[in-house]
């Protein structure tokens, strides 16, 4: 199994705006739901790894 983020097409010409899979129509899809939240948690993680270095 593939996460999102392992995808080819993934976040570039598979968004919630131009799906591609059932997984990014849906906005309860793995692939929207990572999309719309999972990239918020990558950014805070890099903002906090950054502050303590």
């Amino acid at each position: 199994v593939k996460r999102p983020w392992e995808c080819k097409v993934f976040g570039t010409a598979c968004t919630p705006e131009t799906p591609i899979g059932s997984c990014m129509v849906s906005s309860e899809g793995a692939c929207a739901a990572y999309y719309n939240f999972g990239r918020l948690s990558k950014i805070a993680e890099r903002s906090t790894s950054n502050a303590h270095q």
